[in-house]
């Protein structure tokens, strides 16, 4: 919310770019790129983490990413955090909140709903492509991700491509 020039006591609403990192730093880049992609929790526990380390406050536009990661990772969370009616709801919310180990439990403990997870990734339309692929990018030995992203591919390119991926990564044994 910014004050405007036009009229007196007046206010307009300037938009918060995530198109641009408001700080070159590493840490506070991969955050933006996680949030761009949905990964709203992991963003800010990296921001949080870089804001405890800082001398300096930061600038009103990176505060400003920074409330708006914040407002989505609050949201996110409550949403991961609640009882669904489905294991494929809960996957959904797990995944979006970047949980990765406990969706891959959910399809672990309830595999009678396997039928269900992958109608799930079989119509994704990149909402959990996107998100897997930019946090095995961060993190390429994050087991769950890696497995999440093999699901992907066995389930929309096949067994055979699937295979191919796995075995062409070196953070598997």
């Amino acid at each position: 919310v910014k004050p405007s020039q036009l009229v007196a006591n007046s206010i307009y609403l300037e938009a918060i770019n995530f198109q641009k990192s408001a700080v070159d730093q590493f840490a506070f880049q991969q955050s933006i790129l996680l949030a761009r992609n949905g990964l709203w929790t992991p963003a800010f526990t990296w921001l949080k983490s870089m804001e405890k380390k800082r001398k300096q406050p930061f600038s009103a536009a990176a505060q400003a990413q920074i409330d708006v990661i914040q407002l989505h990772s609050e949201f996110t969370e409550m949403q991961a955090d609640k009882s669904w009616a489905s294991p494929n709801q809960q996957v959904t919310a797990y995944i979006i909140d970047g949980r990765w180990e406990q969706a891959l439990q959910v399809l672990e403990t309830l595999p009678n709903y396997g039928q269900e997870i992958t109608n799930l990734l079989e119509t994704d339309k990149g909402r959990i492509w996107n998100r897997a692929s930019v946090a095995l990018r961060l993190d390429p030995s994050r087991r769950a991700v890696l497995a999440w992203v093999a699901l992907i591919f066995k389930v929309q390119r096949g067994e055979e491509m699937a295979n191919d991926w796995l075995q062409a990564q070196p953070n598997i044994d």
